[in-house]
């Protein structure tokens, strides 16, 4: 683990607060960002679901 005492479950992601997050790594968007961005929209998109079940283990 990296600092964690416990896995990451979406449980405890979604109980941290937006102000304990520390975004400092992350750099500011800037104008050149802003004139150079291009918005790209995905058509539709086919689901497919694959359901198994696990094999009984041997005794």
């Amino acid at each position: 683990m990296t600092g964690y005492d416990k896995p990451l479950t979406p449980e405890r992601i979604a109980a941290v607060k937006d102000e304990d997050i520390d975004f400092s790594d992350i750099p500011e968007l800037d104008e050149t960002f802003r004139r150079e961005v291009e918005l790209v929209e995905r058509g539709p998109v086919d689901r497919t679901t694959i359901r198994g079940r696990a094999k009984p283990e041997a005794k």
